[in-house]
């Protein structure tokens, strides 16, 4: 039996940037669409992969600390 998420999120990466590669490490999965917050002053990054088959991702806002 496999699992289906429908999101992730990993805190705390401490990446400015990650790349193609690097994302498809983390999963197989093509329906996983990745977007990562780089590293802010004491804000050490944030990644966060949608499941496209499961859940509609119009637009991704960014504010000043999240």
């Amino acid at each position: 039996n496999s699992i289906s998420l429908a999101f992730v999120t990993i805190i705390e990466t401490g990446k400015k940037d990650l790349s193609k590669m690097n994302q498809t490490r983390l999963s197989e999965s093509p329906n996983l669409t990745w977007h990562c917050l780089p590293t802010r002053g004491r804000s050490s990054g944030i990644l966060l992969g949608v499941n496209a088959a499961t859940l509609d991702l119009s637009f991704i806002v960014e504010g000043s600390f999240i």
